[in-house]
């Protein structure tokens, strides 16, 4: 219920689980891999660790783009 509470105070309409199956079946692969070349960046890459840093050349080079 709170999806189709979400597409009606979002969209102003519900949208079927069957339009929304045929909806992504229409998407292409090329298409995922140009939004996902345009979103992952490496100038938008950020990394957080947590833990004790036992070798950091092992870690820099892990990290190394």
């Amino acid at each position: 219920m709170m999806w189709i509470g979400e597409q009606y105070l979002s969209y102003g309409k519900i949208t079927s689980p069957r339009e929304l199956e045929e909806r992504l079946n229409e998407v292409r692969a090329g298409q995922i891999r140009a939004v996902a070349q345009d979103f992952f960046r490496p100038e938008r890459l950020n990394v957080a660790l947590v833990g004790p840093l036992k070798n950091e050349k092992r870690l820099l080079d892990w990290i190394r783009l």
